[in-house]
């Protein structure tokens, strides 16, 4: 791996950011038609994707992430969100709703990942869920979300699998169940170039500077997990060197510090301390 340090003006210490959403679509390298968007479906569907998102539920508010588990299948490996009330004072006993608040589930590369986003929650009472070390899934961490009512989260995954995501109701579960699929198959670059920020321990800074990164023209970002557990602010990937200085060059202009970082598929951000 290496790493492009290059000069872009003074760094923005508080910025903002709002957890948005990450399309998948959006991001550049990827082969073109290669993204599915997908309607999550009350039961299981059998359709995976390698690329793309799946959406699902309700609208609604006064929710709890109550639990997450994983599961090893014959074939897949499950992830089931259990989402009850919201009860402060004794969310042991919170009773479980009867249909999934609205959420995504979106693949994300280099690294490779699952980005959760789980609308209408005001808790988040769940332990993280226990992981081997073999698992296609291979860890979890949660992301400040700038938003009192919703949640962000995110799972890493081994880069050569596919994903299906679907509801159950009463009670209400989301359920992920990932698989592996040939290697290489997925298709798309095996390094790029990342437009990226220092890293920050976790909690609201690289939010703001998410929102700040956004205001100054970014079409998307996203927050991620760096080797030392720390989080950077991603712009995002480009397939060239080239392209990825020319994008620096315009946030320098408007005075906010990125770095180019080379990334293949396996490799976690390195951890840049601030200046």
């Amino acid at each position: 791996m290496r790493l492009f340090i290059l000069a872009a003006a003074i760094l923005i210490q508080a910025c903002a950011g709002e957890g948005d959403d990450v399309s998948a679509d959006e991001q550049p390298g990827l082969p073109a038609g290669s993204v599915v968007d997908t309607i999550a479906t009350e039961g299981k569907s059998g359709i995976y994707i390698a690329r793309g998102s799946f959406t699902g539920g309700e609208v609604k508010d006064g929710r709890d992430v109550h639990d997450i588990e994983w599961s090893v299948h014959e074939g897949f490996e499950r992830i089931e969100i259990r989402i009850h009330e919201a009860k402060w004072l004794d969310s042991e006993n919170a009773s479980p709703v009867a249909v999934p608040c609205w959420f995504s589930v979106s693949r994300e590369d280099f690294p490779a990942r699952l980005l959760v986003v789980v609308s209408g929650t005001r808790m988040f009472s769940t332990a993280p869920p226990e992981l081997p070390p073999d698992a296609l899934v291979r860890g979890f961490y949660r992301i400040i979300y700038l938003d009192d009512a919703g949640s962000m989260f995110a799972f890493d995954v081994k880069n050569d699998t596919e994903f299906e995501v679907f509801e159950q109701h009463d009670p209400a579960v989301i359920v992920i169940d990932i698989r592996e699929i040939v290697a290489g198959s997925r298709g798309g670059p095996e390094t790029v170039f990342s437009l990226r920020s220092v890293s920050w321990p976790h909690g609201e800074t690289p939010g703001h500077f998410q929102e700040a990164l956004m205001n100054a023209g970014a079409k998307k970002s996203c927050i991620i997990r760096d080797a030392e557990g720390d989080f950077c602010v991603e712009e995002g990937w480009y397939p060239t060197l080239k392209e990825a200085e020319e994008k620096l060059g315009l946030f320098a202009e408007k005075n906010i510090v990125l770095y180019v970082e080379q990334r293949g598929t396996g490799d976690q951000p390195r951890n840049i301390r601030p200046e």
